[in-house]
């Protein structure tokens, strides 16, 4: 429910309260599990020589879920789970493999 929080802001477009939907709810995801995965992804992009992503992962490392780093990945996770809706939502009803 967290990410459709931010993703219900995201789809009004009022960039203000997207940001304050992105502060109140990225430290909920962040405690929910998202800090392991994120950071593991990180260390090992920064590992493999992936472009930014040391400073990526410092930044993480030193600011959490306050990081712009995390609030940027929320915010693509709202934008992906918005698209899913969405597509969802064109299904036809009836459709054969909803069955």
């Amino acid at each position: 429910m967290c990410l459709y929080g931010v993703a219900t802001e995201l789809r009004r477009g009022d960039e203000r309260k997207l940001r304050g939907a992105l502060r109140f709810f990225t430290p909920l995801l962040w405690e929910e599990g998202l800090e392991r995965p994120l950071v593991d992804a990180l260390r090992r992009a920064a590992r493999l020589g992936v472009a930014h992503a040391a400073e990526a992962f410092a930044e993480v490392e030193a600011h959490g879920a306050a990081s712009r780093v995390v609030r940027a990945v929320v915010r693509d996770l709202a934008a992906q789970q918005l698209e899913e809706l969405e597509r969802f939502s064109r299904v036809p009803k009836g459709a054969p493999w909803l069955n």
